[in-house]
């Protein structure tokens, strides 16, 4: 037995010396990610207040845009009422113009008026005779005449004035 216990000693010096390595049960690692040095210095924040800024964010933004939208529309509107007044005011007076015309115009065509203004100037009416009356002397050969007398001044009249240079129309 001595033997066999030599033996045992010397297989398991050998098996020592050129054992081959146990493999040790692997440890599991888990990652975890670094904040940095930043993430030391900022306090943790709850994630409610997060939701609640911006949620407050998002309301600020919707009653921005609101207002910008009704200041534009009110602004558009004075500016429709502004334009409504102007054509109001042109309109008011295209109306007391066109009465003015009105009354001119019906005082212009007032027949009793036309008379009236005719007279005065020494002019009858078309369905009135008239009777001119003749001075002692007068007759036809002396109004043929004065119609040649007044041709004759006319002549002259125009030819002056073509010799100084002005255009007449006979």
């Amino acid at each position: 037995m001595a033997r066999s216990n030599l033996a045992y000693k010397q297989e398991a010096e050998a098996e020592r010396t050129h054992a081959q390595p146990i493999p040790l049960p692997r440890p599991r690692l888990q990652a975890i990610e670094g904040r940095g040095r930043s993430a030391q210095a900022q306090p943790r924040t709850a994630p409610w207040l997060r939701t609640l800024v911006a949620m407050s964010a998002a309301v600020l933004i919707v009653l921005a845009t609101v207002s910008v939208a009704r200041v534009s529309i009110a602004n558009a509107t004075v500016q429709m009422m502004q334009t409504a007044e102007q054509t109001s005011a042109a309109i008011e007076q295209a109306r007391a113009v066109g009465l003015e015309l009105e009354v001119q115009h019906s005082l212009a065509n007032n027949p009793t008026r036309i008379q009236d203004n005719a007279a005065s100037l020494g002019i009858l009416p078309a369905g009135q005779p008239a009777t001119i009356p003749a001075r002692a002397g007068f007759s036809a050969l002396t109004l043929d005449q004065m119609e040649r007398a007044a041709e004759e001044a006319r002549a002259a009249e125009i030819a002056q004035m073509q010799g100084s240079g002005e255009q007449v129309e006979p």
